[in-house]
């Protein structure tokens, strides 16, 4: 048998995953500014910028393909 949850149910046992991810995306956003900020302003490489802030190295790859 299945049970239907209102969305309030939802939100309650899973939280709003929607909300999370826009938050989420927004975080990427922001690195990606950042990192283009301190490329054009400090004349670094985008290696560079991502070590200035801090962003672990296993997550390069993925802020590299979204520059």
């Amino acid at each position: 048998m299945f049970a239907l949850l209102s969305d309030e149910e939802l939100k309650e046992a899973y939280g709003d995953y929607r909300h999370r991810q826009g938050v989420e995306e927004g975080i990427e956003q922001s690195k990606i500014s950042d990192i283009k900020n301190l490329m054009k302003n400090l004349k670094l490489t985008a290696e560079q910028a991502m070590e200035v802030l801090g962003i672990d190295k296993g997550e390069f790859s993925k802020y590299m393909s979204m520059l």
